[in-house]
């Protein structure tokens, strides 16, 4: 169960906000979209905080369609990860494998809005993990997993992209999470794969600290 949100530009928590890339914006129904410092506190992948202070940067890495994370670590340097907890990384081969596999998807601003405009209505958030989309300078950005536990990762995707599962290294504890897919798994361009139940679909919900989001569900 993955859900969608996007990184919008809030001018009041409870009025329409104004959209930093060129996707649309879902001002016209009311609804109180949110950044990450609006309700809640940041999120909790450090990707996402640090990536949505880099705009140039999303923009020049979603045009390489694929975006992996030796490449992420050379464009970001320790904002992404310490001297300290890379040491600590490469002590751990098999984790740093698995890490240095991972990768994160671009999607442009007219695909991210047509998920979000196909998506029901649902009352609440119930998913460990979503997706977030983080938009670059331009009509481009970034699709990144993020997480409702209260530890600070390093998460990126992992496994075929039409299969692709969160995985996450959390620097405080040295471990590695790869994500089960459950039922459903995380959204792509194309909206929600039909999943292992056969009936996985999109759904907007909120989550306080993130806000709105899609999340990917099997049927009640």
């Amino acid at each position: 169960m993955i859900a969608l949100m996007i990184a919008w530009k809030q001018l009041n928590p409870t009025d329409p906000v104004t959209v930093v890339s060129a996707v649309r914006c879902y001002a016209s129904r009311g609804l109180p979209l949110v950044t990450d410092r609006t309700r809640g506190g940041p999120p909790m992948n450090r990707l996402v905080t640090v990536l949505q202070h880099e705009p140039a940067l999303v923009t020049e890495a979603a045009r390489r369609e694929r975006v992996d994370f030796t490449w992420l670590l050379e464009a970001l340097g320790d904002k992404m990860m310490n001297n300290g907890e890379l040491a600590a990384l490469h002590a751990a081969p098999q984790a740093e494998a698995t890490l240095s596999n991972g990768y994160l998807q671009a999607i442009t601003g007219g695909e991210w809005d047509a998920v979000l405009g196909s998506s029901e209505e649902y009352p609440q958030h119930v998913s460990d993990w979503w997706t977030v989309m983080v938009p670059g300078d331009s009509s481009l950005g970034l699709t990144l997993p993020e997480d409702a536990s209260s530890d600070e990762l390093v998460a990126l995707l992992g496994g075929p992209p039409e299969s692709a599962v969160p995985i996450s290294w959390n620097p405080a504890t040295l471990t590695l999470n790869v994500v089960s897919a459950d039922h459903c798994l995380p959204v792509t361009r194309d909206g929600c794969a039909p999943g292992t139940c056969g009936g996985c679909r999109s759904r907007r919900v909120y989550n306080k600290r993130t806000g709105y989001g899609v999340e990917c569900r099997c049927d009640d």
